[in-house]
């Protein structure tokens, strides 16, 4: 599977605007083995397919929320059509 983040350049300089750090307390062994695993199988680092993993997670909750709205306004469509047809009918 491909990288889901861009390198600029061959170096290892990512395309991004700003970089925080973040730190996870508490991760069991076993979790951390099996991380380290798929990273290997995958010829990445653990930290770049975990920043890969926040990444996907990140974008499917943006989608979620992208889709919750644009059924949210077709539903308002769908009503106000309904509405109106109503409206011209009487």
């Amino acid at each position: 599977m491909n990288s889901l983040r861009h390198r600029v350049t061959d170096s290892c300089a990512w395309q991004d605007a700003s970089v925080v750090a973040l730190q996870i307390h508490g991760v069991s062994e076993p979790t951390r083995s099996t991380l380290s695993a798929e990273a290997k199988v995958r010829g990445e680092s653990l930290q770049e397919y975990l920043l890969d993993v926040l990444d996907r997670e990140a974008r499917d909750i943006e989608n979620r929320r992208l889709l919750a709205q644009w059924t949210a306004d077709s539903v308002e469509d769908a009503v106000r059509r309904v509405d109106q047809t109503m409206i011209i009918a009487h």
